[in-house]
């Protein structure tokens, strides 16, 4: 397993294994060159399951990239709630706009804020009660912290969070006992 493949499964083993809309990494800049094949290989072979790669951010010797699942993610934008945040923060209709289009104004906040846009959550499938929360509480006042501050369900987000961590342990262990990474990766 290759050091790309290493941190593609232990930062984004939750979409991977079908049961999370997106995760978010990042790398050391200077990995880029090795990494960048990879990422295109990937890309290419994960097409076929919905799945894609992109470059959201770079920042303080740091390059950020976003797993998701694009129907999943296209939905879950969709949702009213969501939607109509995004839409107050310049962000195109996700009910009616190519997520490219979203993706690519995800990409101009970010490298517009002095911090990720707090809105990052929605792209990652929290709980869109929480992350409005979040915004309205500037990150206090929460119940749990885990994968995310969680301000209402607390037994559904520990449910969650347990099923995060055992698909993390469940494919780094199928890797490192000689699964190839794409053959871990849920349709």
């Amino acid at each position: 397993m290759s050091d790309f493949e290493y941190q593609l499964l232990c930062h984004t083993s939750p979409t991977l294994a079908g049961i999370k809309v997106s995760n978010l990494f990042s790398f050391p800049k200077e990995q880029l060159p090795q990494y960048r094949q990879e990422i295109k290989y990937y890309n290419a072979q994960m097409k076929e399951r919905d799945l894609c790669i992109d470059y959201i951010y770079s920042c303080s010797g740091r390059i950020f990239v976003l797993v998701y699942r694009k129907k999943r993610l296209k939905d879950t934008l969709s949702h009213s709630k969501t939607a109509s945040f995004l839409m107050s923060e310049g962000y195109p209709d996700p009910r009616s706009s190519d997520l490219a289009q979203i993706i690519n104004q995800l990409r101009r906040r970010t490298n517009h804020c002095q911090e990720f846009p707090h809105e990052i959550g929605f792209f990652l499938g929290y709980p869109a009660d929480d992350v409005l929360e979040f915004i309205h509480q500037k990150g206090r006042n929460y119940k749990l912290c885990g994968y995310w501050k969680v301000y209402f369900d607390e037994e559904s987000a520990r449910e969650t969070f347990l099923a995060y961590s055992n698909a993390r342990a469940r494919l780094l262990e199928k890797a490192r006992a000689g699964s190839p990474v794409f053959s871990l990766i849920a349709v």
